[in-house]
């Protein structure tokens, strides 16, 4: 897999479960580029960005594994 992961920009997203529901916190906009085969990836998470990327890493995992039933369109860059 060889893969870029970068900061693209922040934004300002509004939870809605938990403990942090309808709290506004800073997030972050990132890019998932694969350098084999063009394909690019744009999301957007509240978390760390090494987090999330660990987080598409774990559910390509678990969608090989049968243990997930829905495809993610970033599996596509994960899993090359």
């Amino acid at each position: 897999m060889s893969l870029n992961f970068d900061k693209v920009g922040r934004t300002l997203a509004r939870i809605e479960c938990g403990k942090m529901n309808n709290k506004i916190v800073n997030g972050n906009i990132y890019k998932l580029v694969s350098n084999d085969n063009n394909l690019i990836y744009i999301g957007s998470c509240v978390c760390s960005l090494k987090a999330r990327l660990c987080k598409h890493k774990s559910d390509f995992k678990r969608y090989i594994e049968g243990k997930e039933k829905q495809y993610r369109t970033a599996n596509d860059i994960i899993k090359d």
